[in-house]
């Protein structure tokens, strides 16, 4: 009697276990865009506490062309870190917005607006690049121009470098996208760096 006893016990604790262990998994809530759980979004140049989506670390009002890209990125979803090679100098992530169109589901939309947006980058966002800077401006040319890439396994299409002037002085702004992540950095192994971080690839 004891024996069954026992028995009866311990099929009654598997089975509870065995509840507990399926409502656990199911009522997790899956993130609707990955982003490792060590990564940083939306914290970084923020006050601790506080919450700031993207558009609201911009000092002026953006212009038509960045208007057009924060319009195709997920102002929540994004991070800003220091670059692990030149800490003074930042690393930015946006997430582009997947289109709703059928039959096909792109971020077309959000590459193409980063795309007329080049010429301004510097100046749009290149404080939050170089935090310690009071001026970044385009050199000369405002063209983006194509590099090789460093670590072909992190930067799923092409990688871009304009040559900027921080304060004065010769810099450089690098940017590339992996899936529907873009990445703004002072340099390429700043870019990679943070990139191989967030995406490592296969």
């Amino acid at each position: 009697m004891k024996f069954r006893i026992i028995i009866i016990s311990l099929i009654f604790l598997l089975l509870v276990g065995i509840v507990f262990l399926l409502t656990s998994r199911s009522s997790a809530p899956t993130p609707a865009t990955f982003v490792p759980a060590s990564f940083p979004v939306a914290t970084t140049l923020q006050n601790s506490g506080s919450k700031k989506t993207f558009d609201q670390l911009i000092i002026t009002p953006p212009r038509p062309p960045f208007k057009a890209v924060l319009d195709n990125i997920h102002l929540d979803v994004y991070a800003v870190l220091p670059c692990t090679e030149s800490p003074t100098e930042s690393v930015i992530m946006l997430t582009g917005k997947y289109s709703e169109n059928k039959p096909i589901n792109t971020f077309e939309s959000a590459v193409a607006s980063v795309v007329s947006w080049e010429p301004d980058i510097a100046s749009d966002i290149g404080l939050l690049l170089f935090p310690t800077a009071k001026v970044v401006e385009p050199a000369a040319s405002k063209n983006f121009e194509r590099v090789s890439v460093l670590n072909p396994s992190v930067v799923a299409e092409y990688e871009k470098r304009m040559s900027v002037t921080v304060d004065g002085e010769p810099a450089a702004i690098y940017y590339a996208w992996t899936l529907n992540y873009v990445f703004f950095a002072t340099s390429q192994v700043c870019l990679e760096g943070v990139m191989s971080e967030v995406y490592p690839g296969d």
